[in-house]
């Protein structure tokens, strides 16, 4: 599966081919790219259509990095390398709790 994230500024697109091959991964991937190439002097926006993205990020992150980036149940989160990646980029403004 493949992805891609579009850095509207400038219009450069990165993309490329992700294993293992899911729905979310390339998704995740995505974000990853989007956040490691954005200028580090700009504030930046990430748009996706992926709920599971939005709320892997948003809603159940904390948690799992709580647990060890292992789910309710004490399995590993899928992707969880992928996730570890995006956390330190995120800063929120308002709207999450679980971010300063």
């Amino acid at each position: 599966m493949g992805y891609a994230a579009v850095r509207i500024s400038d219009e450069k697109v990165f993309k490329g081919q992700c294993l293992p091959h899911s729905a979310q991964a390339p998704e995740i991937v995505a974000v990853t790219v989007a956040l490691e190439n954005m200028p580090t002097d700009e504030t930046e926006s990430i748009f996706t259509d992926s709920e599971w993205v939005l709320r892997a990020i948003i809603d159940w992150m904390p948690q799992w990095q709580k647990r060890g980036m292992k789910s309710a149940d004490s399995k590993y989160i899928a992707h969880a390398e992928k996730l570890v990646i995006v956390d330190p980029f995120t800063k929120w403004v308002g709207g999450n709790p679980h971010k300063k």
